[in-house]
């Protein structure tokens, strides 16, 4: 009845959300009950307890419940669509307050009193926080603190919910030596795309999570033969890297187990000839 991607439209035979009554089938049809992420990052799973992760939640992010069952939570989260199911414990009840900033560092932790306490983290780039608009103090540290309900955190781990680094493609390179993790979406370890969609929010672009729906949806094709730049995307069939230079390849992949840069000319003999290159306007 439907070609709507189930990743990012909440349905599957026994229950769908009821914003897609008249467009799937389904046994029965659910509002769904707004929640937030309090996990610092929690898995997003293809069953209830199941072994594949799809993807990740991030602290703060929403994420709209359809379904439990056995101590899972099935439904969509809010920042990128992704649907899947994840842990009861990683969700609180929906803030009524939206968050005001988030993490553009790849991890960072909240501190207590002093800088010298146990805190709590990590917290990841992309999680999202109520923060205070000023700025504090805290111990004998000169940087500066930013009061957020996940704690104080270093204000220059921090930007508003509109604001942007100046460099994505900088983000990006901070990632370097972090594992690679099939579906992960986090310093602790993440996928090639996540790694894109990463620093493209920290730039301020609200990209797809999977790497095919990146290179179908957003950026302008470059033409085959054409000088590279830094910042264009290489698609690979279920891969995608960053340009940083024009012969060298950021991805985050399986050869290396880790997020690597590499000489382009490497990881076309290795893949194959890059299927497409988008770029995203300046």
């Amino acid at each position: 009845m439907t070609s709507l991607d189930p990743r990012r439209h909440p349905f599957k035979a026994d229950i769908a959300a009821a914003s897609l009554k008249g467009q799937v089938d389904a046994q029965q049809f659910a509002q769904g009950t707004d929640h937030t992420v309090r996990a610092f990052v929690t898995d997003i799973l293809d069953a209830p307890g199941g072994q594949v992760r799809t993807s990740q939640a991030l602290f703060g992010e929403r994420f709209t419940v359809y379904q439990t069952a056995d101590g899972f939570a099935w439904g969509q989260l809010a920042t990128d669509g992704y649907v899947g199911w994840v842990e009861e414990g990683a969700l609180a009840g929906a803030s009524s307050t939206a968050p005001t900033h988030r993490v553009v560092v790849p991890l960072t932790r909240a501190t207590d009193a002093t800088i010298k306490s146990i805190g709590a983290g990590p917290l990841p780039m992309g999680a999202q926080l109520c923060a205070a608009p000023e700025t504090v103090a805290m111990g004998a540290t000169s940087a500066p603190f930013r009061v957020t309900d996940a704690g104080p955190l270093p204000a220059k781990h921090l930007l508003g919910m509109l604001e942007r680094v100046d460099d994505w493609v900088a983000a990006a390179e901070a990632f370097v030596g972090v594992p690679y993790v099939w579906g992960g979406r986090s310093a602790l370890g993440l996928d090639c795309s996540a790694l894109v969609q990463l620093a493209l929010q920290a730039g301020g672009i609200w990209w797809p999570r999977d790497s095919d729906m990146q290179e179908a949806e957003l950026g302008e094709p470059v033409p085959v033969g054409a000088p590279l730049a830094r910042g264009d995307l290489l698609f690979w069939p279920g891969h995608v890297g960053i340009v940083t230079g024009t012969d060298t390849l950021l991805h985050a992949n399986a050869f290396a187990m880790s997020t690597v840069h590499e000489p382009l000319a490497d990881a076309e003999a290795r893949m194959g000839a890059r299927r497409t290159v988008r770029r995203l306007s300046p």
